[in-house]
């Protein structure tokens, strides 16, 4: 045989027995979003958090199940309901060697509590006051009581105390368990692993997060082997992985679920062709819900998904189970229009986030069947949101990111209460005494499981207003390399720390 036939053979033979190919010191992710900044304050995205996560860190963290534990605070007192005692692990350091004390901390909050143009202050709308006890003592006040308080502190990530806005912009040091090499916005983030890091340290010595990740560029990825771990939340991502035996499929029911919301306040609204709100008789509301074919639906849709029957996820505290997907009954819904007024339907304008565009035409197709004809408004998001208190309907998404529903009922249920910080994203006008009383109450039950039951029966009771109208929950679709472990996070985000080598 041949010397250089019988090299190539050994080498195979060495792979083989082997079992796999070398670990890699480096990993390539790929993922479909974008990011414009580094900076951990100013945009409220999935995107955004995602990766900075990785770089900074919070006083409190969440688990795969959205739990919360410890962060850089080891522990916690709260000896009244509104009062908030944080102790700071000993010898936490940002990546530059800077000790990170509880001035940071301060800072940290005071920075988006003080300026109303960085988006990250909505978690912090409960704070009254915050102060540094000591050096390893933060005391946080809230305005009143709330149950997801520390769900929502764990999306505020630490800075030092003196970066300003564009040290923060190119990325300044965190205590997190990577830093920052470089970053071209809008395309990719090099990390590199963080020697000194206080918890668990990544399995990988750097990280490459290329963004802004089409589907059909995620499958070409895969296809070369670049990626160790690609998300694109296509159908066609199971059909590829199938045939790329590097590579298994993993997928993950998230938080965030697509509906439309209905104006169900205004006498008249000039986005609807009729004489009065069609939107406000709760028989026509009740019509819209049961005219949509959810499976039918989900089925269309280029992307994973799974219907909905409610405005909260099942991995979300407070998620009602005994609540169904409505079933899809056209012949019925007529006849409720018929009884409400409109036997021959009406026409509406539906305001929609350009990246709903696709399930807003599917949608339209769904109620022409019973006589309601939609027309479509796509917009930015800057666009959808500056006008959307004035549209009739609006389809967008939302997810209960805290893993609580008492986040979304406190937000899109409440009756605006602007004073109490209550109702801010209620843009239909939804108004409902009992459904107030109940969501301020929850707030104070000290007991999981009475708190689990009355968040069910508002989630049940806000459902039957068909004020919002459920459609579907996202579904997250990830290729990951077989030389790796991972599991996905509900709630989308992808921690580098928690890759690990395959046993």
């Amino acid at each position: 045989m041949p010397r250089r036939s019988l090299s190539v053979l050994l080498a195979l033979a060495a792979v083989a027995c082997a079992g796999r190919e070398p670990a890699p010191e480096r990993i390539v992710v790929g993922v479909p979003y974008e990011v414009a900044t580094l900076d951990p304050h100013v945009e409220n995205t999935v995107s955004n958090y995602s990766v900075l996560s990785n770089v900074y860190d919070s006083l409190v963290a969440t688990d795969l199940q959205m739990k919360v534990g410890p962060g850089l605070a080891s522990y916690w007192e709260s000896p009244d309901p509104l009062t908030w005692t944080f102790h700071l692990r000993e010898g936490l350091r940002f990546h530059d060697g800077r000790p990170c004390e509880a001035a940071d901390v301060v800072a940290s909050l005071r920075r988006p509590l003080d300026r109303p143009e960085l988006a990250m202050r909505a978690f912090l709308a409960d704070v009254a006051t915050v102060e540094a006890v000591d050096a390893r003592t933060v005391r946080i006040r809230t305005a009143r009581p709330s149950r997801t308080f520390l769900n929502k502190l764990s999306f505020v990530l630490i800075a030092p105390r003196d970066a300003d806005d564009a040290a923060l912009a190119r990325g300044a040091p965190g205590t997190g368990p990577f830093r920052i090499e470089s970053f071209e916005p809008g395309r990719a983030v090099d990390l590199r692993r963080s020697p000194g890091y206080w918890g668990p340290g990544s399995a990988f010595e750097r990280v490459r997060i290329e963004l802004g990740l089409t589907p059909d560029a995620a499958l070409a990825g895969l296809a070369a082997g670049r990626f160790h771990l690609a998300q694109a939340n296509t159908r066609k991502l199971e059909n590829a992985v199938d045939h790329l035996p590097r590579y298994r499929a993993l997928r993950q029911e998230n938080v965030l679920l697509k509906h439309v919301g209905l104006d169900v306040n205004r006498e008249r609204n000039p986005h609807v062709d009729a004489p009065r709100n069609p939107l406000r008789d709760p028989r026509v509301r009740h019509a819209l819900d049961i005219a949509v074919n959810r499976p039918r639906m989900v089925a269309r849709l280029p992307n994973l998904a799974s219907p909905a029957g409610q405005p909260v996820s099942r991995n979300i505290f407070g998620f009602a189970p005994g609540l169904g997907v409505p079933v899809y009954d056209p012949a019925r819904a007529r006849v409720l229009l018929a009884e409400a007024g409109f036997p021959a339907g009406f026409r509406a304008r539906l305001h929609v986030r350009n990246i709903l565009a696709d399930a807003a035409a599917l949608l339209r197709d769904e109620w022409r069947a019973v006589g309601v004809e939609l027309e479509l408004v796509p917009q930015a998001d800057a666009s959808f949101f500056a006008g959307v208190r004035d549209a009739a309907m609006w389809m967008s998404r939302r997810g209960s990111v805290t893993g609580d529903a008492a986040e979304f009922l406190e937000s899109v249920v409440h009756t605006p209460d602007p004073a109490r910080r209550l109702g801010g994203d209620n843009y239909g006008g939804h108004s409902d005494p009992e459904l107030d009383h109940g969501i301020e109450a929850a707030a104070e039950v000290a007991s999981e499981a009475e708190r689990l039951h009355l968040l069910q029966l508002l989630v049940t009771r806000f459902t039957r207003s068909r004020a919002w109208i459920p459609l579907y929950v996202d579904q997250d679709g990830y290729a990951l390399d077989r030389r790796l472990a991972w599991e996905p996070r509900a709630d989308s985000y992808i921690r580098f720390a928690e890759i690990s080598l395959a046993p």
